[in-house]
């Protein structure tokens, strides 16, 4: 699967955050907490690759999302953040 991200997001990212589910902007293919997926800025180009901690079918009903409301509308808890900086890398270039 592919995560696009906005702009903050990437340059948050860069800096050694978490992706959170507020800076997730569209959602591609089919995945499980656990797999792993390239994550790309809104120009469609990949820059990191990471394990997700949230299915592409929840993730896609919360993108864009605070936690808090993200948990809200799931109805249930959901992890503090998409990608755990831990579980990313970077992949300039491919």
């Amino acid at each position: 699967g592919t995560l696009w991200v906005d702009a903050g997001a990437e340059q948050a990212l860069r800096k050694n955050a978490s992706l959170l589910f507020v800076g997730v902007v569209e959602v591609q293919g089919t995945f499980q907490p656990g797999d792993a997926v390239d994550v790309a800025s809104l120009a469609g180009v990949p820059f990191a690759r990471g394990l997700v901690a949230i299915s592409s079918s929840d993730l896609q009903r919360v993108r864009g999302k605070k936690q808090n409301d993200a948990q809200e509308t799931l109805g249930c808890p959901v992890p503090q953040e998409v990608i755990h900086r831990d579980n990313l890398v970077f992949v300039e270039g491919l």
